[in-house]
């Protein structure tokens, strides 16, 4: 876990958008509703969630 959030070779905005839509296709929701909230904190917007979505 570490080494993934460690790296930066991709910003926290974008691994947190990669993770919710990981985790919506992978139909892991309880998950999901925790990394959707903490997208929202790294700076994603609402827009940017519905169209990744």
């Amino acid at each position: 876990w570490g080494a993934v959030w460690g790296d930066e070779t991709l910003d926290r905005k974008t691994r947190s958008m990669l993770n919710v839509v990981m985790l919506a296709a992978l139909n892991r929701m309880h998950e999901w509703e925790l990394h959707f909230r903490g997208a929202i904190v790294n700076g994603v917007s609402r827009d940017e969630l519905k169209a990744i979505l």
